[in-house]
C-alpha cells in the first residue's frame, strides 16, 4: 500500500490561484461485504488499461495494507502521466485521508476563494489537492448548500471518489455541471467499480464492450443518452449535480443542486438585473482566465457567449496583458460578418490578439479519436474538428488553457422559442403584444403569429409534434424513431421537443437537463493512433466555461424575461450586458451563423474515408438499425449538390455517422 497522505483540511492552504489539474486518472472497486480475492481480481483488471510505462500512481491495493480500515472494503489508485506538470512528487499525495480511515481522490478545481486558513494550519498544499479536500470536507459534513449557488459556493469542476470504511459506503461525487467524467459499473454481486476513465471499466471482463444500441440512438438523435446512461450497456455515468452512495443497502443515486432562480434577483429593476449579471459573469470569467493556467487563451467565435467572455477579460486584465483569441476564418470566405464582429471588439480591446485558423486547417474526423480515447464514447459533434484544430494551434503556441463560450445559449443566451406563448399565459399583455410586434416585423404573417401564441410553443403542440415524428432535423441519418422511443424522448426531456415545456423556467430546467457535457473536459492530446488508447497523453489542455458557471445561471433564471426580448432582439439578456463592455455592433449583431460554414467541403474531400468507415461497419450487428443507409448513401454522393445550407446540413448526418461508424469499429476491436 502507498504512503499515507497528509490528513485532510479543508481549510489548508492559503488563498491562491486554483492552477491547474494533471490528467489525473483514478479508479477502483467497493465491496461492502469485504470479499479481499474479489476487490483484488477486479482491481487488477483495471489496472491493466494501464499498463504503458508513461504512468505513474499509488494504490490502496491491499498488499502490505495491515491494519487499513478502509483497505477492507476497497481498492483505490490513481494515475498521473509521469512526463506532465503537475504530476511530479508523490503520487500518494493523491490518496487523501481524513478521520476514520476515511480516503478519497478525484480531480477539482474550484472557482470561489477557500475561507482563512486558521493558526494551526501552517502547511500549505498544491492547489488540486487543496481543492479536493474542499469538496470532500463539505460532502462530509453534509453541507451541499455549500456544492451549488450559494454565497459562500464551492462552484466548481469536481469528480471525487470517497469510502467511509466505518459504515461502509462509497460516495461518488460530480460538479453541477459535469465537467469531469465520472463512470460507475455495478457488478452481479453487489460490488461496484468505478473510474473516471472508461476504458478501465471496459476492462474487467464482466462488464464487458457490448455498445448500447438505445443509447447510442439517442446520443446522435438527442446529443445526450438518458439519464445515467453511457454509449455502454455495462457502464453506468453518475449524472450531473448528483451524489452517488453505495452500502449493504444497494445504491441510492440523489441530486445535489437542481437549477433554479436566485432570490437575490427578485424585486430588482432591470438595469440593476444586468449590472447583477455582468458582475457574476465577470467574477466568474476572472477566475478560471487567472486559475486555468499560467498561459490561457480565449476560444473566440465572434458570437455573443464568446465575446461577452473576451471583453470580461480585457476589462480585467493589466494595461500590459495580451489575451490570445483564436478564431476559425472560413476558406471559402463565407462569413465576413462573423470576422467584423471580431474586429470590432479588438479594435476595442488592443490586448485582445486575434489569431486566425482557416477551415481547411482542421480535419472534420478528428472528433472520433479524442472522444475514443478522452472518454470511450462516440463525438456527436459534427464540427469537434474545427475545435480540436483550435484548441491544438493555441497548444503549439504556449497556451496551456482555453475558456469558450459553450453553454451560454443553454440558459443565458437561449432564443426562448415559447417566450410568447409564456407571456400570455402569465397575463404579461404588454410583452406579449411587443413580441408580435416583433415576430411581424420580421415577416411573419398574423396567422403564424396566433399560431405560435396559441399552439406552436404548448405542451400539446409538443405532445403533437412527438406523436408525428416531426423536427427531427435535416442533418439526421438513422431511422425514423418508433412511437415508443418518441415518448420515450419526450417523457426525458430530449430534443426536437424541449419547446414545449410550459414555461420559460421548465425551458430552462429542460435545457440543462438536456446537456451532453463530455465536451467541457479538458482536452488530452497524444501523439496519434500508433501510441495505443492505454498511452498517457503527451500534453494537457485546461478548458472552462464560465457561462456554464451555477451562479450566473441562477440568476439569469431569476431575471425577468422580458429581458430577453430587450431592444427587440432575441437574446436581449446577453445583449444588455454586451452593451456595457462591447462596441454597438457586436451587442446588436445578427446571430451567428454556423460555426463550421465550410462543412460540406470538407467533408466531401474525405468522400474515399467516409464511404470505407461505412463500408466496414456495415458488417457490425447494429449499423442496420442504428443508420438509414439508403439515405446516407444518397447524402454522401450529395455532399456538393444543392445550396449551401442544404450540403452543409447533410454533411452533418455523413460525418455524424462516420463518428459512430468509427465508435462501433474500435469497440468491437480487442482491447
Amino acid at each position: 500500500m502507498s504512503s499515507e497522505a497528509p490528513a485532510a483540511s479543508a481549510a489548508a492552504a492559503p488563498p491562491g490561484p486554483c492552477g491547474t489539474m494533471p490528467a489525473a486518472r483514478f479508479f477502483g472497486v467497493f465491496d461492502p461485504r469485504g470479499r479481499a480475492d474479489r476487490l483484488d481480481a477486479l482491481h487488477r483488471a483495471m489496472a491493466s488499461a494501464f499498463a504503458d510505462p508513461g504512468w505513474t500512481g499509488a494504490d490502496l491495493d491491499g498488499a502490505g495494507a495491515g491494519g487499513d480500515p478502509a483497505a477492507r472494503v476497497l481498492r483505490l489508485s490513481v494515475r498521473l502521466p509521469a512526463g506532465l506538470p503537475g504530476a511530479t512528487g508523490d503520487p500518494s499525495a493523491w490518496l487523501r485521508r481524513g478521520p476514520g480511515g476515511r480516503i478519497w481522490t478525484g480531480l477539482a478545481r474550484i472557482w470561489t476563494p477557500p475561507r482563512p486558513a486558521s493558526v494551526e494550519e501552517t502547511r500549505p498544499l498544491p492547489a488540486p489537492l487543496r481543492d479536493l479536500d474542499r469538496v470532500a470536507s463539505a460532502e462530509a459534513a453534509g453541507r451541499f448548500d455549500e456544492l451549488h449557488s450559494a454565497a459562500q459556493a464551492v462552484e466548481g469542476d469536481y469528480a471525487l471518489a470517497i469510502c467511509d470504511p466505518q459504515v461502509p459506503r462509497l460516495t461518488l461525487l460530480r460538479d453541477a455541471i459535469g465537467a469531469e467524467p465520472l463512470v460507475y459499473a455495478r457488478l452481479a454481486d453487489g460490488a461496484v467499480a468505478f473510474a473516471n476513465w472508461t476504458h478501465a471499466l471496459l476492462a474487467i471482463p464482466e462488464v464487458g464492450r457490448e455498445p448500447d444500441a438505445q443509447a447510442l440512438t439517442d446520443i446522435f438523435a438527442c446529443n445526450r443518452p438518458a439519464h445515467g446512461r453511457t454509449a455502454w450497456r455495462g457502464v453506468d455515468e453518475a449524472p450531473a449535480a448528483h451524489v452517488l452512495r453505495v452500502d449493504d443497502r444497494g445504491l441510492r443515486l440523489a441530486p445535489h443542486w437542481t437549477p433554479g432562480p436566485d432570490p437575490a434577483l427578485r424585486g430588482l429593476g432591470d438595469d440593476d438585473v444586468v449590472e447583477l449579471m455582468l458582475e457574476r459573469a465577470r467574477l466568474a470569467v476572472d477566475s478560471r482566465w487567472r486559475g486555468l493556467g499560467r498561459s490561457p487563451a480565449l476560444l473566440f467565435s465572434g458570437g455573443l457567449d464568446s465575446s461577452l467572455i473576451a471583453a470580461l477579460v480585457c476589462t480585467g486584465a493589466g494595461a500590459d496583458e495580451v489575451a490570445p483569441a483564436w478564431s476559425s476564418r472560413a476558406s471559402s470566405g463565407a462569413e465576413p460578418a462573423e470576422r467584423a464582429s471580431r474586429l470590432a471588439l479588438a479594435a476595442r480591446y488592443p490586448g485582445l490578439a486575434l489569431h486566425e485558423t482557416f477551415s481547411d486547417d482542421a480535419d472534420p474526423l478528428d472528433g472520433a479519436e479524442q472522444a475514443w480515447r478522452r472518454m470511450a464514447e462516440p463525438c456527436a459533434d459534427a464540427g469537434a474538428g474545427t475545435r480540436f484544430a483550435l484548441h491544438g494551434a493555441a497548444l503549439a503556441a504556449g497556451a496551456d488553457a482555453m475558456l469558450g463560450g459553450f453553454g451560454g445559449d443553454y440558459v443565458i443566451s437561449h432564443v426562448l422559442p415559447n417566450y410568447l406563448h409564456d407571456r400570455l399565459r402569465a397575463g404579461a399583455w404588454s410583452e406579449a403584444a411587443a413580441e408580435m410586434r416583433r415576430m411581424r416585423a420580421l415577416g411573419s404573417r398574423r396567422r403564424q403569429v396566433l399560431r405560435r401564441a396559441l399552439w406552436a410553443s404548448s405542451p400539446l403542440a409538443s405532445r403533437w409534434r412527438m406523436r408525428r415524428g416531426d423536427g427531427l432535423g435535416e442533418s439526421q441519418f438513422g431511422p425514423a424513431p418508433d412511437l415508443a422511443t418518441r415518448r420515450r424522448w419526450h417523457a426525458q426531456g430530449h430534443r426536437p421537443w424541449e419547446v414545449g415545456a410550459g414555461s420559460i423556467a421548465e425551458e430552462f430546467r429542460v435545457r440543462m437537463r438536456g446537456r451532453h457535457t463530455w465536451m467541457l473536459c479538458d482536452l488530452h492530446f497524444w501523439d496519434g493512433p500508433a501510441t495505443g488508447v492505454a498511452a498517457p497523453p503527451r500534453a494537457v489542455q485546461a478548458y472552462g466555461s464560465p457561462l456554464f458557471d451555477t451562479r450566473v445561471l441562477s440568476a439569469a433564471m431569476a431575471a425577468p424575461p422580458r429581458l430577453q426580448r430587450r431592444g427587440g432582439q432575441v437574446r436581449g439578456l446577453i445583449r444588455a450586458m454586451l452593451e456595457r463592455v462591447a462596441p454597438p455592433e457586436v451587442a446588436r449583431r445578427p446571430d451567428k451563423s454556423p460555426f463550421q460554414p465550410d462543412a460540406a467541403i470538407m467533408a466531401a474531400a474525405r468522400r474515399p474515408i467516409l464511404a470505407a468507415g461505412f463500408a466496414e461497419a456495415a458488417r457490425h450487428p447494429l449499423w442496420p438499425a442504428l443508420v438509414d443507409v439508403a439515405r446516407l448513401e444518397a447524402d454522401l454522393a450529395a455532399l456538393d449538390r444543392g445550396a449551401p445550407a442544404e450540403r452543409n446540413a447533410r454533411a452533418g448526418g455523413v460525418l455524424r455517422a462516420w463518428f459512430l461508424a468509427e465508435f462501433l469499429r474500435r469497440a468491437a476491436e480487442a482491447p
